[in-house]
């Protein structure tokens, strides 16, 4: 999904439509080999237990014990590259590999390629959970190993579409021998070649499943144009979940305010610890697919609640969906609670990469549709002033006064002053010739 920021106090939430195959020709590197090369010697029996202790019977990237699902095993920590000093493009892509290792780094991995056979699976193999070590082999996870230390390494994520992160137990991994009876580490040049490759990694996966043509090297390739079909957006039909969610809900609502907004006061707390609190933002991620927003201005949630109620009514726009609204009027300081669902899709800044030709142009349509679909809903019933929220009342916009509530009023030209004057405050030059009465403007809700 898209977020998109709009002068009117909600937020655009449009989902993304992936479509293949991908329209450009992606460019074919050497990570791939990463992957698919062959696998580093075997251990025996005694050397997977030995490793197994050395690792501490836990997975070296997450910190966790291995479970009936997801058991811990022995892996190798990379395939052996053997694609890179063969082939007919060798002494090219070893002159690339050299310069992007370094000459004494890359003569490592040559004895690492010429010596397989007979290399320390100590120093190949590692102790990691199953769905990790396929998680690594993707490079969706990656280590970064600390400039004071052999054996510290930084757990990071590498997400390039929706994905979800691997969870650890702490963000420092540490991979010594854990065993005390001395027994060979892993070693850290595998896993700090695999950090440099994890992006690329990812990208190749990418270009096989989008465009697996570009991996069977045909002499020549011809460049078809594709015909662009638009991909209807989700309406507000939300799936199963937002079928239950509802009546119950519902009945949430009749329970008093102040057990509400007790309730309330408790949710953040526990969504934090499932998924943890994104900064400052008045804003909290809950379990069954819900959010809580809270604000200690009434009005800027009140007008919130409409315009998505608006949006519901009057769009097929996916905007979240409001279940409930509760003010406290003890005190200037006393927060209000907006609870809403979450909408299906993934945040374009982490998908952006997956995404062909195609899907930009899908992406594009739909907002052109959004933001038709916006200009089309009507003024508050019974309303004269042309420039309001959805509840006729005041404006809150950064760009007038700063988020202070500008009253109703019917002028257009009046708006532009107000914008003009806040550019000028920064340096923009406003020397553009102001809307007349009958120009057409789109309503500021």
């Amino acid at each position: 999904m898209l977020t998109l920021s709009l002068p009117v106090g909600f937020t655009l939430l449009i989902q993304v439509g992936i479509t293949f195959p991908l329209q450009r020709h992606l460019p074919l590197t050497q990570p791939h080999a990463v992957i698919s090369g062959k696998q580093p010697r075997a251990p025996s029996a005694d050397e997977i237990n030995a490793i197994t202790k050395r690792d501490g019977g836990i997975c070296c990237v997450t910190g966790k014990k291995g479970t009936l699902w997801d058991p811990v095993i022995v892996a190798p920590i990379l395939p052996v590259p053997f694609a890179w000093l063969k082939g007919e493009n060798q002494s090219r892509v070893t002159e690339l590999l050299e310069v992007f290792f370094g000459p004494q780094y890359f003569d490592w991995w040559r004895l690492l390629i010429d010596r397989a056979d007979i290399y320390s699976p100590y120093q190949t193999h590692w102790l990691v959970r199953r769905s990790v070590h396929k998680a690594f082999q993707r490079g969706v996870v990656k280590l970064i190993r600390l400039p004071s230390s052999m054996i510290e390494f930084r757990v990071e994520h590498v997400l390039i579409d929706d994905e979800q992160p691997v969870d650890v137990n702490g963000a420092i991994a540490l991979l010594g021998d854990h065993s005390r009876q001395g027994v060979e580490k892993a070693d850290a040049r595998l896993i700090g070649s695999h950090a440099r490759f994890s992006r690329s990694i990812q990208l190749v996966n990418l270009a096989r499943t989008i465009a697996p043509g570009l991996f069977s090297e045909p002499k020549t390739t011809t460049y078809v144009p594709q015909q662009q079909f638009p991909v209807s957006m989700r309406s507000s039909n939300l799936g199963l979940g937002h079928t239950f969610v509802r009546p119950i809900m519902l009945l949430w609502r009749l329970f008093p305010s102040k057990v509400r907004i007790a309730a309330y006061d408790l949710l953040p707390r526990l969504g934090s610890c499932f998924y943890g609190k994104d900064g400052d933002a008045q804003v909290q991620r809950l379990p069954f697919g819900l959010y809580l927003k809270y604000n200690s201005n009434p009005d800027t949630l009140r007008n919130e609640y409409n315009a998505l109620k608006v949006l519901e009514q009057k769009t097929t726009i996916p905007a979240p969906r409001v279940f409930d609204i509760v003010s406290q009027n003890n005190d200037e300081d006393d927060l209000s609670y907006l609870l809403m669902s979450k909408v299906p899709g993934t945040s374009l800044t982490t998908c952006r990469d997956a995404l062909s030709d195609q899907d930009y142009a899908n992406l594009s349509v739909q907002l052109k549709d959004c933001v038709s679909q916006m200009r089309d809903i009507p003024k508050p019933a019974n309303h004269d002033m042309t420039i309001c929220n959805t509840l006729g009342e005041a404006c809150r916009d950064p760009r007038i006064r700063d988020w202070s509530p500008s009253d109703p009023f019917q002028m257009k030209r009046r708006l532009a002053r107000i914008y003009a004057s806040q550019m000028s405050q920064v340096g923009v030059d406003t020397r553009l010739s102001l809307p007349t009465e009958t120009s057409t403007l789109a309503i500021s809700w």
